[in-house]
């Protein structure tokens, strides 16, 4: 009697689809998901009326397939995934990249301020519900991206582009919190061709303006930093050294205490009962891999101007901002509606600087993807 051997059903995709999902999953990726054992991962190369082709384990590797000239790829368990990047200045480009693989439109997600990529990694369900791809860069200096001295806000649209074209998407919407808001703005005014829409989320405004004062109404932890900041590189480096340390092993529960005056009721609530504090303490962790610079030129970039004028935005913006926030008080808000011609306001009482997006996670996505149609 022969051995029973189980069947292995192949799909034969593209070698054009080939290159795309290796783009976006590795072999070595594909060997962390499980029940993947490493010869799953061999490919047979098969030529079919002369157009060469890979046949897939399907079993393997997928859940199902979506045909329409396109192959979505849903891998069991699967979770957004770190890759890296070359920046055309060569240097390194630290990326959380998930979602849906295929899609031509990317959701290009800023984090705060301090943090990285991989503060995104609880959206890539949503965005692959919404047949986006998600794509997040640590700004140089945070996580393994390297640092980039004296960098601007407008910096930012350069890495986007690097990263895009490195996964051959065309078109992308963008998101940014807090101090990603200013980047996600870069984005719109320097590549209005490819970004459709914007969500600015208790995004900071420019410093010097006449008509905004930047410290009035934040925490006093905020207004410490930022004034240290203005002084300059070295007192920021020295304040760094004496207060950041202990966020590079700081903990879910110790987070709300950690921030102190930063956060009011509604946030600590937001960190504690609704999962953010796991996700951001990870991040904090993450984020300070080689040191403080990326913090550090986070704030020197907040103080001077931005590389560009948010009147000069074209694309759809939203303003989404709460009356309780004491990182990024409602003033910037306002603001931020005020000097941008395509914006539009979703000032919400009631929230701060957390609880906005816990709460309204869902209701950004849909905004912004109401830009598509």
């Amino acid at each position: 009697m022969k051995d029973s051997q189980p069947q292995m059903n192949l799909v034969r995709v593209s070698t054009s689809q080939w290159v795309r999902l290796k783009n976006f999953y590795s072999l070595v990726d594909l060997t962390h998901f499980q029940p993947f054992a490493p010869d799953t991962l061999n490919l047979i190369h098969r030529s079919r009326r002369g157009v060469p082709s890979y046949t897939l384990p399907a079993t393997q590797i997928h859940r199902r397939i979506i045909v329409k000239r396109r192959l979505h790829l849903l891998l069991p368990n699967v979770r957004a995934m770190i890759r890296a990047f070359e920046a055309r200045d060569g240097r390194n480009l630290d990326s959380l990249v998930g979602g849906e693989i295929y899609s031509n439109t990317a959701l290009v997600c800023h984090h705060g301020t301090p943090s990285d990529a991989t503060i995104w990694s609880d959206w890539h369900a949503i965005a692959l519900e919404n047949g986006l791809a998600l794509v997040s860069i640590s700004r140089p200096g945070y996580g393994l991206s390297e640092r980039r001295i004296d960098r601007q806000v407008s910096n930012v649209a350069e890495d986007v582009e690097d990263v895009l074209d490195a996964l051959g998407i065309a078109e992308f919407l963008t998101v940014g919190w807090s101090g990603g808001g200013p980047h996600a703005l870069a984005c719109g005014a320097l590549m209005p061709n490819r970004c459709k829409a914007i969500s600015s989320l208790a995004g900071v405004g420019p410093y010097g303006e006449p008509d905004l004062d930047f410290l009035e109404g934040m925490g006093p932890e905020n207004v410490e930093e930022f004034g240290i900041a203005l002084e300059g590189e070295t007192p920021l480096r020295e304040w760094m050294e004496k207060n950041a340390p202990p966020y590079r092993t700081i903990d879910g529960d110790q987070l709300a205490a950690a921030l102190g005056g930063l956060v009011p009721e509604i946030d600590v609530f937001a960190l504690n009962d609704q999962g953010l504090a796991k996700i951001w303490a990870k991040s904090m962790r993450r984020c300070f891999t080689n040191g403080w610079d990326g913090w550090i030129d986070d704030d020197l970039a907040f103080c001077k101007h931005w590389g560009f004028e948010p009147s000069e935005i074209t694309v759809p913006v939203t303003v989404w901002q709460g009356d309780l926030d004491l990182m990024v008080p409602f003033s910037h808000g306002k603001w931020l509606l005020k000097h941008i011609p395509t914006s539009k306001p979703r000032l919400e009482p009631g929230h701060g600087h957390l609880s906005l997006v816990a709460d309204r996670k869902q209701a950004i996505i849909d905004d912004l993807v109401s830009g598509l149609r």
